[in-house]
This record gives structure tokens, sequence and C-alpha cells, in this order.
């Protein structure tokens, strides 16, 4: 599995989010980006999370990053997610784990494996 270390370039993807959005990283170059990865829509910890960016938005726009979430839920499920909790971050698709594997940050699967679908899971190790 590959992991990406401070200082590395980060790996470039694409992925589909809400809103209709094609989201390549490769055209954010220059910019600042957080890359939230989150393990579901909808989980008391995640809602949390992505609640807090709404209501500290100002705090996000004086650091001048873009966050975008990523998660293996389908663009459906964000898209629901974002209405009910009237979220203002743009949530990625990432249905195949491949970006996530990509980064490294596939850990806290092997405890929800049970809860997904995707049959090649690491074990949380």
């Amino acid at each position: 599995m590959a992991k990406v270390d401070l200082g590395d370039a980060a790996p470039d993807f694409e992925l589909q989010g809400s809103g209709g959005l094609t989201f390549r990283l490769s055209e954010q170059r220059g910019q600042n980006v957080v890359l939230a990865f989150y393990p579901g829509d909808a989980t008391t910890v995640c809602t949390k999370q992505f609640c807090s960016y709404r209501d500290k938005g100002d705090q996000l726009d004086a650091l001048d990053a873009k966050v975008v979430g990523i998660s293996p839920q389908s663009v459906d499920s964000h898209e629901h997610w974002i209405e009910e909790q009237q979220l203002n971050v743009p949530l990625l698709a990432d249905e195949d784990l491949a970006v996530s594997r990509l980064y490294g940050v596939t850990a806290w699967l092997g405890p929800l494996a049970r809860f997904t679908e995707l049959d090649d899971v690491p074990d949380g190790r």
C-alpha cells in the first residue's frame, strides 16, 4: 500500500463528486487543498466533523484552503447527506478505494469491513 509522507508530491487523481463536480487534483496545483478522508456519510463522528467545517467556515476561509471530503460512498449518498446536514464541503466518491489506497489511508476500513460491500479491504494494521 502506498503512503504519502510530508514533503512528497501529492499523487494526482480524479473523482466524481457532489454537485456534478469532477475533481482533478492536478487542476488545483499551486492552491492549498485539504483532502479529508473519512469512512462514512451520516456516521456520528463524520457528521460532527463535516458540520464543524460548515459551522466554522470562516476559520477555514482564513487558511485560504479548499477542503474536499473523500469516502467510499456513492455520489448519491453524498448528495443526500449534504442536503440533510446542509454541508458546504464538496464530497468525492472513492467507491473502489483507489485514491484512499494511493494515499495509504485505508486502515480504518478493517473494523468497518462488515458494513461495506468491498471484498478487498485491509485488516487495519
